[in-house]
Formats: structure tokens, C-alpha cells, sequence
């Protein structure tokens, strides 16, 4: 069985309060000197289908498979620790000037539809504002994420990766075919299984026939 290998690199901020200060401790993932081969041998020692038989939800396997791969990055990639002074906030992203307007248009319909809601005027205007921003927001990203494989810069890369790292647990909110916000367990499990149905091959049930072919061991 192929097992792919979803690497999820992690990286937490842990709070502690001192005299009035606040000291963030930063763990940072040490890839370059990680054992790959190692993480290789631990997972295919999992019996993937009894997992799968014991977790009945999306969330839970969801859980479970993620706590298995943190476990796998905890054994075998070295990790360095800093920590920084201060209760200074996150890097803020920085949009071009044109996402920015987007942006603070789709705030001001947003509020002026709070205000009236049943004025349909305001929410195509709206929803076109935000399908504007969706699109502009995509394209920026393809764009950064260009610009990082073509400079060619391993430390770039991984640094891009980290901020996308996933901070939530569970699966989030999906999107059904209607284009319905969906947050239930049960929704998420059949728009995930329709997902997976849709891209999968079904089993026609017939058979290849393959020679056989007779294989001397040497004794």
C-alpha cells in the first residue's frame, strides 16, 4: 500500500507571563537535519485500516492522523527554541493598493448591508465586490508563490510554508455544491465523500490477466 505523506510543519508560540512582561518561546523546526527515512518507517508500521475502523467521524480521524504525524516530527526532526521579549503582534500581510481597495469597498457594502438588509441593490453589490477581492487575494498568492519556486531559495520556501501551517484543529467549514456554508460533521463526511468519489475510479470488478511467471531462488 502507498501511504502519501502530508507534512505539517509546525511551529507554536507558548506565553508566559513574568514580572508585567510577556516572554513568547518560539519552536522552529530544524528540516535540513531531519531523518525522513526514519518518519518513513514509523508510519508504515501504522495498520492504516484498523485506524481507519476505529475513528467514525471526519474530525476524529482528522484528530488522530494529524496527532500521529506530529508525533512522527517530534521523534525524528530536531527542533531549536527562541524567545523574544515583548508583546509585539504578528507580521500584518501587505497587499498591494488595489486588494487594499477591494478590501475596505467590501467592508463599507458589508456594513451598509448590516444596516439593510433587504436592499437587494447592496448585496449584488457586495457579493460582486467579494468575488472581486476572492479572485484578486488568488491571484496574489499564485503570484508570491511564483516568485519564491523561481528565486530558487530553500530557506524562502520554507519560511512561506510555515506561514501557511495550519493553527485549528479539525476540519473547517466547506463549501457544498449549492455553495452552502457547511459545519456539521455529517455534511462535512458527504461533501468530503462526494469529493473523493467524484476523482476515484470504480471498480468494474473484472480481473487483468497476468502471466505467471516462475521465480528460482538460489540456495
Amino acid at each position: 500500500m502507498i501511504i502519501t505523506l502530508y507534512i505539517f510543519l509546525v511551529d507554536f508560540t507558548a506565553e508566559q507571563m513574568s514580572e508585567g512582561k510577556t516572554h513568547t518561546r518560539r519552536k522552529a523546526y530544524l528540516w535540513d537535519g531531519a531523518d525522513f527515512d526514519a518518519i518513513g518507517m514509523y508510519l508504515s508500521q501504522i495498520d492504516w485500516d484498523v485506524f481507519m475502523s476505529l475513528y467514525l467521524t471526519t474530525e476524529s480521524i482528522w484528530i488522530a492522523f494529524k496527532k500521529i504525524i506530529l508525533d512522527a516530527i517530534d521523534m525524528f526532526v530536531p527542533v531549536h527554541y527562541s524567545v523574544s521579549h515583548g508583546s509585539r503582534r504578528g507580521p500584518v500581510k501587505k497587499y498591494p493598493s488595489k486588494i487594499r481597495k477591494l478590501m475596505k469597498r467590501k467592508l463599507r457594502l458589508w456594513r451598509l448591508h448590516k444596516l439593510q438588509p433587504k436592499h437587494e441593490i447592496l448585496l449584488s453589490r457586495y457579493r460582486q465586490t467579494q468575488a472581486e477581492c476572492r479572485q484578486a487575494l488568488r491571484q496574489h498568492e499564485l503570484l508570491v508563490e511564483k516568485q519564491i519556486l523561481e528565486s530558487d531559495d530553500i530557506g524562502s520556501f520554507y519560511k512561506y510554508v510555515n506561514k501557511k501551517m495550519l493553527r485549528s484543529s479539525g476540519v473547517g467549514t466547506l463549501v457544498d455544491d449549492n455553495g452552502t456554508l457547511c459545519d456539521d460533521n455529517a455534511g462535512k463526511a458527504n461533501i468530503l465523500n462526494r469529493y473523493f468519489a467524484s476523482v476515484c475510479t470504480a471498480d468494474n470488478g473484472i480481473l487483468p490477466n497476468v502471466a505467471r511467471v516462475s521465480v528460482i531462488g538460489e540456495c
